[in-house]
């Protein structure tokens, strides 16, 4: 690539990549599918320079394709019918869902009352003791039982999250900009 300034490919990959950061946690913030937040703050890239080439590596956890495209449940492909991804016998993982149950506003009715009265008469927040703790534990279980069994059944919807974002469009605007570059760089070459 003699005469072509791989710095200036270069930068306008980093102004693609940090698009592709941004545009990917807004619409993850947008959908609301922040969960443990794992997945948006996996979202980096890099860019790297070789004596002939550039390449931008855009990555994320792997189960992003999972939460993109959704998975197909065992008795019903309804929330993801497109989905490559389907159910067949393992089910979500479970640590995953209790990390859910504990970080979205989901309400759980449980025996244990943490509540009690201040000393001026203000319903707070108590401290759970160890028995309490066990018991609240097996009602998340219960929770998680249930949420995994109907996922497992019903599938997890597609979100579209990086497909709406990572597309034709996208590549369409970039390989414009990348023209306008080598435009730049072939009169400057020329003259």
């Amino acid at each position: 690539m003699e005469g072509i300034d791989l710095n200036k490919v270069a930068n306008l990959l980093k102004q693609l990549g940090n698009k592709l950061v941004t545009d990917l946690q807004a619409n993850i913030d947008q959908k609301d599918l922040i969960a443990s937040a794992n997945l948006r703050q996996s979202i980096s890239f890099n860019v790297k320079i070789f004596a002939t080439s550039v390449q931008l590596n855009l990555s994320l956890d792997d189960y992003y394709k999972y939460v993109d495209q959704g998975v197909r449940g065992v008795k019903s492909s309804a929330r993801a019918p497109k989905s490559p991804y389907s159910y067949k016998n393992k089910r979500p993982p479970k640590e995953a869902i209790l990390n859910y149950i504990k970080t979205k506003p989901l309400v759980i009715t449980s025996k244990v009352d943490l509540t009690k009265v201040n000393k001026k008469g203000v319903k707070v927040k108590r401290r759970a003791t160890t028995e309490e703790k066990s018991i609240i534990d097996k009602e998340r279980n219960l929770a998680a039982f249930f949420i995994r069994r109907k996922i497992f059944n019903e599938g997890l919807k597609a979100t579209n999250f990086y497909s709406d974002v990572v597309n034709d469009n996208l590549i369409d605007e970039f390989s414009k900009k990348l023209t306008e570059v080598f435009k730049q760089q072939v009169i400057v070459t020329l003259k």
